[in-house]
């Protein structure tokens, strides 16, 4: 499963997940960053993440793309 997050705004916004389709099955604490855009600035290309606060933190202006299995 793959999810993304932008935020457009000048401040940093916590984007919750839990909404998404099949969330509560997918295995969130080993979600793995697979694209970001040039303002990521707390994210790296496959790094490891734990998403099991069902919550996606972004700074300003930051797009992130992370996936994990269902």
């Amino acid at each position: 499963m793959f999810l993304g997050g932008v935020n457009f705004g000048k401040s940093a916004v916590d984007l919750p997940i839990n909404d998404a389709p099949s969330i509560n099955e997918a295995h969130l604490h080993k979600a793995k960053v697979e694209a970001v855009n040039s303002a990521a600035s707390n994210y790296e290309v496959l790094e490891t993440l734990d998403l099991s606060t069902q919550t996606l933190e972004l700074g300003p202006e930051e797009g992130v793309v992370v996936s994990f299995a269902v």
